[in-house]
């Protein structure tokens, strides 16, 4: 699906849940999804607004012990991870529980907050597996490319 078309999808679903800050979903979404062509997402939608994560690629986070500029300070990758889940499974309490939706890359489709807080945790462990594997490359590397005889 092309991003007009997926936020098209997102707008006709939520805009009527919406009764105020309706520019999260007239501004700040139709932004975010045509910003991020392809990328998965989990929207939230609530009488007071949305939320919208995205579940970016492994690559897109910051290197290994790099830290960045995030909200009030810096956080590394691990911290920015780490933020997903209890992002996710806050949503109902910060009145995002109305609409929940899934883009995961092709198709967007509604699902329920315990769905999202599945694909959130299904998600971090993909992306921690994939540091896992980065972390053994990168530790194989330094050893010279084997680990020599095992014992």
């Amino acid at each position: 699906m092309k991003p007009n078309a997926i936020y098209d999808v997102v707008k006709g679903m939520a805009l009527p849940l919406v009764e105020a800050y309706h520019n999260d979903v007239l501004v700040h979404d139709l932004n975010a999804i045509t910003g991020n062509p392809g990328t998965p997402f989990l929207h939230f939608t609530g009488s007071t607004g949305t939320h919208i994560i995205f579940l970016e690629l492994e690559e897109k986070y910051p290197a290994h012990g790099v830290r960045i500029p995030h909200l009030f300070g810096d956080a590394d990758r691990e911290k920015l991870l780490g933020e997903i889940k209890g992002l996710v499974r806050g949503m109902p309490g910060w009145n995002r529980g109305l609409l929940v939706l899934y883009y995961d890359g092709e198709a967007i489709r509604q699902i329920t907050q315990k769905r999202a807080e599945a694909v959130a945790e299904e998600y971090d462990n993909r992306i921690k597996a994939a540091w896992r594997r980065e972390a053994f490359e990168r530790a194989k590397a330094e050893r010279g490319g084997s680990w020599g005889a095992m014992a």
